[in-house]
């Protein structure tokens, strides 16, 4: 069994642990994605933070 991911939550000025499972953590990860793929990506973001369809990288030859 998978020990829980400890995730910081910013709460009312304050940061709180809070404890996801793995599954929990992989489905926050893609909605975090899907909600942010319109945003342009920092330096040293995720392969996932960049347009899956336009990035270069993704291209298969």
């Amino acid at each position: 069994m998978t020990p829980p991911v400890q995730v910081p939550v910013p709460v009312n000025g304050e940061t709180r642990m809070v404890a996801l499972s793995a599954v929990e953590a992989e489905l926050l990860h893609a909605r975090l994605c899907h909600a942010l793929s319109g945003e342009p990506a920092p330096a040293g973001a995720p392969e996932c933070r960049f347009d899956q369809k336009l990035d270069p990288r993704r291209r298969r030859a």
